[in-house]
């Protein structure tokens, strides 16, 4: 349920207790990034066992871990920010512990990221596999692409040749390595 309308402003950069840190070269400088509110953020989304993503992404300076601004909702790649934190919880030998209790609810509306499976979409699945895999980026996105495009009738290949796909994909790596 909608409770509230409002526009937040967001200066892409992580805050810490000892002031701005910057993720690698993601951020080359700080962008004014708008996003819609429609109902108040959840005070703890996940939890790991020194890490606490919490409203505003404040992470854990023992652990240095924080939440890529790169990817997501408003960002220069469409998804893919939760899977990085992830990812970056367990390299840290963090713990993480799943569970089922409800976080909230979700109203249905149009994406604000999802425009269908098109270049852009492939080739955003590059640079995130890229961050993930490394090396092994290409297998992946072919097992990705087998799994949910082959082997699904109605699925993203469905306009879109297997080859074309995996190209976007490619080239997504290809400008995830020259960013590093």
């Amino acid at each position: 349920m909608v409770t509230k309308d409002a526009t937040i402003t967001i200066y892409a950069g992580i805050l810490t207790r000892s002031g701005m840190i910057f993720r690698r070269a993601e951020i080359i400088r700080l962008e004014n990034t708008k996003t819609a509110v429609v109902d108040s953020p959840m005070p703890t989304p996940l939890t790991a066992v020194v890490v606490t993503a919490q409203v505003g992404h404040i992470p854990s300076i023992r652990a240095n871990v924080g939440f890529s601004l790169l990817f997501g909702g408003g960002a220069r790649y469409s998804n893919g920010e939760d899977s990085l934190f992830l990812h970056d919880c367990l390299k840290k030998g963090l713990h993480i512990y799943a569970d089922t209790a409800g976080l909230g609810r979700e109203v249905y509306r149009e994406s604000t990221w999802f425009h269908g499976y098109n270049e852009k979409f492939f080739a955003d699945r590059g640079v995130l596999y890229y961050h993930l895999y490394g090396a092994l980026a290409s297998l992946f996105a072919m097992r990705f692409l087998v799994v949910h495009g082959v082997r699904e009738k109605n699925g993203m290949l469905a306009e879109i040749p297997f080859g074309r796909a995996y190209g976007w994909m490619r080239e997504g790596m290809r400008q995830a390595k020259a960013r590093k």
